[in-house]
């Protein structure tokens, strides 16, 4: 019985060659937490699995350091990939089309996520709880839909961002999004204040500016909504990702909150959410 579970959860994964590239990373945990992570949720092992399918998601996958040929570790990576299975629901079709590679790894990194245009690097040894994990893994979808599916060429001229060795270009939607916090990809605007960002990690650069607002749009819209009432530039950057990201579907639209709430978070990927969420 557990066995043919493992394999229902399994075929929402594919096989085929990953990508090779530098990566965005997810916001660091303070190196204090190592001593209290929950490990019963996510042991360290050995084994190496791979899976394959059709359907939903059509990429390649893998999951290395979990021993499946023991129960608990099977129980252990159905638990990990029936979070994944709920996140890549919860994201529109063409979003995670445009995921090609996603490898989970039970193992210690300083960096719990590692994204780029089409890859997803996920490290669970930081991770406390499956909804970290799949806010983790949002986070990285962030910059998997700016680099990946929202795209530009080079027919249409630079702009004055570059992702490393990558231009962007001027057809790329993503070029309105930065512009409205910065300059260049190293460079805010000269208006641009904490107040202006949904998160302090946000303001790393425009490519972190966006992942941080992707995951706070899909999971906390109602504290999103609340905020840019007081910052005309996240009102903008609320209004491009229900436009040009989201088909203008909104989310959390039946949570009221009835006073003002402080936005001091660093990091988006630990606040607290019902993985029901994903549903909505």
């Amino acid at each position: 019985m557990l066995d043919f579970f493992i394999t229902i959860l399994s075929s929402w994964f594919v096989s085929q060659e990953p990508p090779k590239d530098t990566y965005h990373e997810a916001p660091r945990r303070p190196s204090y937490r190592t001593q209290f992570q929950v490990r019963r949720s996510f042991p360290t092992t050995k084994k190496k699995t791979t899976t394959s399918s059709s359907k939903p998601w059509n990429g390649y996958f893998s999951a290395q350091h979990f021993d499946t040929d023991s129960i608990q570790g099977a129980k252990q990576l159905s638990a990990v990939k029936n979070t994944l299975r709920k996140s890549i629901l919860a994201l529109p079709k063409l979003h995670t089309q445009a995921l090609k590679s996603l490898e989970v790894k039970n193992t210690y990194h300083k960096s719990r996520g590692l994204s780029n245009s089409e890859k997803i690097i996920l490290h669970l040894d930081l991770i406390d709880t499956q909804p970290e994990l799949s806010a983790v893994f949002l986070h990285e979808m962030g910059h998997i839909v700016d680099l990946g599916y929202l795209r530009g060429n080079s027919y249409a001229g630079r702009t004055t961002f570059k992702d490393r060795s990558q231009y962007i270009y001027r057809n790329d939607p993503s070029a309105e999004f930065y512009a409205i916090s910065w300059r260049t990809s190293n460079l805010k605007q000269s208006h641009a204040i904490r107040k202006d960002f949904v998160s302090g990690y946000a303001m790393t650069n425009p490519f972190e500016d966006f992942a941080e607002s992707y995951i706070f749009y899909r999971l906390h819209g109602d504290k999103f909504r609340n905020f840019a009432k007081a910052s005309p530039a996240l009102q903008a950057k609320y209004n491009f990702l229900k436009t040009e990201v989201f088909s203008n579907k909104e989310f959390q639209t039946e949570n009221v909150i009835v006073k003002s709430i402080p936005n001091t978070q660093y990091d988006t990927t630990v606040l607290s959410f019902d993985l029901r969420e994903l549903e909505n």
